[in-house]
């Protein structure tokens, strides 16, 4: 029979993980009572969710904020609910997806005819839709109108494929944690703490204490303490420690009071009112937290974008005159690409080969490192994003091939690619070189000699409709220097930083062949092989969960995180519009890529000439202390500005944290970095914080299980892979998985089981 067991769960983090934490504990302690029978998984536990910022919407999806902030998923592609089918072991719980949920929503407030509702009615066919024991969860939790009256417009408005905004989302995590805290057994207290923890120590048990293996004090920031038998930790997007450059923009910040620095966050917590009105601003970032910026410092600031067919991106900005003018960088120089338009949501990718590679080394049950990604899962996924590329496009376009579609497939299964570093695009090229012979040359009738495969004449600037050029987006602006490079070698003037085309110019063009790829949806040849390569991301972190991957596949895992990120990650349609209308207002000029940015103080004499000969204004050349940024894209020219925005986030990294709870855990040794061993025998120390992956117990830094700190999120991304993606129906979520499997470990220690574990 089990010991008498703990009797309190705290839960710090109550974001969307800690809301579907709460979930299994309560399906978990359900299936023990079951199990167990008598008054087993029936004795009084205490469970604590403990937040620093709002509960149930965490940081990221505070209710109140700016409305002009969105999703970067599509309205009917997440739920927080547990699905019939899952891989999961405690009771499925099922409940409505966001898009499911603002239509219940709607139709509620209609049918009480609540205040504001009139005018945005749901739509038939969504309501139609939604299965009857969606409803049923709805309709036993209905959720407080009044604080949704200001969303019905933004409801009345979505499809399945909108993006809504991020303080909608706050809303629907919390309606999801008022459900999930009605599904807990009645023996189960809930007590909800506003503060934060800086501290988690271990206690010795108190004599007579329940269960007798000691407890954990949490203590706040402001000196309150609360006693834990258990305690698990839902990492978000953990700060790290400055870097060695950010320490040195710091110290530069507080020497030159006149510089202003938003270093790198979340941008609901970046100081975007500190940026003066129509300044120059330097910015580093092309990805999301680069529109979200960009959105702030527009929209927010009283600009207004309208509709205007007749120019390139529909759009025409109506500034405000409170608006910055940004210039922009990144490592790779080029916006992250706009989300496809299929109409609903995005297909379901086929990934044939990668599929059959997943299957084989699961049967094979590999462990640590030892798993050649460049071997066996690279060469899959390069292939099946050129056979998706070239079915669509045969599909589509059939006039630009010649010979047998099933003859091109075995072509491209016949490349043996080579272990060279993918960033130099030998393997690419064999790809391109494979399926030469079934291309039609332009402008050649079918049947003519194919053209060399990556020739200037068969692909044009960047990608044709004829090859698949994914490397293109490893470093966009080499496709730019080479165009640079031929427009001087024209006039005999190379080196000079005259002639050639613009690069502001030159990505906005490309940024219009973007959209229109956008429009196409699932026509699209370019965008179909792009989402094979996204979509192998997940499948892939998932293979190479616990460090099953050889360390030396680095450059093949860089060009599918890289090309996928670029291709998957990027803005909605819309914010790729805002962007080229800006820079057709002349309020966006891009830099280039990797670029360095230093501090300098400059007086008059010294800051006029560089300005005059790079036909810089403003504060690129005023004097004085500047940041000044230059990019060897733009080699012959500086930009300088007293306002540095940092528009992206460091991904979590628990070997060097940021935030004082992590410092002290690591610095207790409560946690540690998880290691890995390659082929070669070299020890690599990953980001991540070592656990263990059936329980989410921590491993401590002599090596042995903690018993009663846990850990889930954002933070294990390296040990457990996909830990960022937001739970999608019909896709068994990870995210919903690791808290089924840590919600079990916890209902089952608190209930005297966990000898058994």
């Amino acid at each position: 029979m089990p010991d008498a067991s703990p009797r309190s769960i705290a839960v710090v983090g109550a974001g969307p993980r800690g809301v579907v934490l709460v979930d299994r504990i309560g399906a978990a302690l359900e299936m023990l009572a079951g199990e167990l029978g008598g008054h087993h998984g029936r004795e009084p536990i205490t469970l604590h969710l403990i937040d620093s910022r709002e509960i149930g919407a965490g940081a990221v999806w505070e209710t109140d904020q700016t409305r002009t902030l969105c999703m970067n998923t599509l309205a009917a592609a997440v739920t927080l609910f547990t699905e019939h089918g899952a891989t999961i072991t405690a009771p499925v719980r099922v409940g409505p997806n966001m898009y499911e949920w603002m239509h219940l929503v709607l139709e509620y407030a209609v049918r009480t005819d609540a205040p504001g509702i009139e005018g945005h009615a749901p739509r038939p066919e969504a309501l139609a839709a939604i299965p009857e024991a969606h409803r049923a969860v709805f309709e036993r939790t209905p959720p407080d109108l009044y604080e949704l009256r200001c969303f019905y417009p933004e409801m009345a408005e979505s499809l399945p494929q909108s993006h809504p905004s991020r303080a909608l989302y706050g809303q629907y995590i919390r309606w999801a944690l008022h459900v999930h805290l009605g599904g807990l057994p009645e023996n189960v207290h809930v007590n909800v703490i506003g503060g934060r923890v800086t501290a988690i120590e271990p206690v010795e048990a108190a004599a007579g204490h329940a269960g007798g293996a000691g407890r954990d004090r949490l203590v706040f920031d402001d000196g309150r303490e609360l006693l834990a038998d258990l305690t698990v930790v839902t990492g978000g997007w953990v700060h790290t420690a400055p870097t060695t450059e950010e320490a040195a923009l710091a110290r530069a910040v507080e020497e030159y009071p006149g510089l202003v620095w938003l270093p790198p966050d979340s941008p609901i917590d970046q100081d975007f009112a500190a940026v003066p009105d129509g300044a120059e601003v330097l910015v580093r970032g092309l990805g999301m937290g680069f529109f979200d910026a960009m959105a702030l410092l527009t929209y927010d600031r009283g600009g207004v974008f309208e509709e205007t067919p007749g120019t390139r991106s529909g759009l025409t900005y109506r500034p405000s005159g409170r608006e910055p003018r940004l210039l922009v960088a990144s490592n790779r120089g080029y916006p992250f690409l706009p989300k496809s338009d299929y109409g609903g949501l995005p297909p379901k990718p086929v990934l044939r080969r990668l599929g059959a590679v997943v299957a084989t080394c699961n049967a094979e049950g590999h462990e640590v490192g030892a798993i050649d990604y460049a071997a066996r899962v690279w060469p899959a996924i390069l292939a099946d994003a050129f056979e998706a590329y070239y079915r669509t496009l045969a599909r589509v376009s059939p006039e630009l091939l010649r010979g047998s579609l099933d003859d091109l497939v075995a072509a491209i299964d016949s490349v043996t690619l080579t272990r060279a570093d993918v960033d130099a695009k030998r393997d690419f090229s064999l790809m391109r070189e494979a399926v030469a012979p079934f291309v039609v040359p332009v402008g050649a009738e079918e049947g003519a000699e194919a053209v060399e495969a990556g020739s200037a004449e068969g692909r044009g600037a960047r990608q044709s409709d004829r090859y698949f050029e994914p490397d293109f987006l490893l470093h966009p602006t080499d496709a730019y220097a080479e165009a640079v490079r031929r427009a001087q070698a024209e006039v005999g003037r190379p080196g000079d930083a005259q002639p050639g085309p613009d690069l502001t110019e030159w990505i906005a063009q490309h940024l219009v062949d973007d959209l229109a790829h956008v429009a196409l949806g699932e026509d699209s040849p370019w965008r179909a092989g792009l989402w094979e390569i996204s979509a192998a991301r997940r499948v892939t972190s998932l293979l190479g969960a616990g460090g099953r991957y050889e360390p030396d596949s680095k450059g093949p895992i860089r060009a599918v995180t890289g090309i996928g990120g670029m291709a998957g990650s990027g803005p909605p349609a819309f914010r790729t519009r805002e962007l080229l209308a800006l820079i057709d207002a002349g309020l966006v000029t891009f830099v280039g890529a990797a670029p360095v940015v230093a501090v300098e103080d400059r007086d008059d004499a010294e800051a006029t000439g560089p300005a005059e000969a790079t036909g810089a204004s403003g504060a690129r050349g005023a004097s004085g202390p500047a940041f000044v940024m230059t990019s060897a894209t733009r080699p012959h020219e500086e930009f300088r500005s007293r306002v540095l925005v940092d528009a992206w986030m460091h991904t979590p990294d628990i070997r060097r944290p940021g935030e004082q709870l992590w410092q002290n855990l690591l610095a207790s040794g409560r946690i540690r970095p998880f290691t890995l061993e390659s082929a070669a025998g070299a020890v690599v120390t990953l980001g991540s914080p070592e656990v263990d992956p059936a329980t989410g117990r921590v491993v401590r830094a002599d090596g042995t299980r903690d018993s009663r700190l846990h850990l889930v999120g954002i933070p294990l991304v390296e040990l457990l892979g996909d830990a960022m993606i937001s739970p999608m129906p019909g896709s068994d979520p990870t995210m919903l998985r690791e808290a089924d499997r840590v919600g079990i470990a916890l209902a089952r220690a608190a209930t005297g089981l966990e000898a058994e574990l």
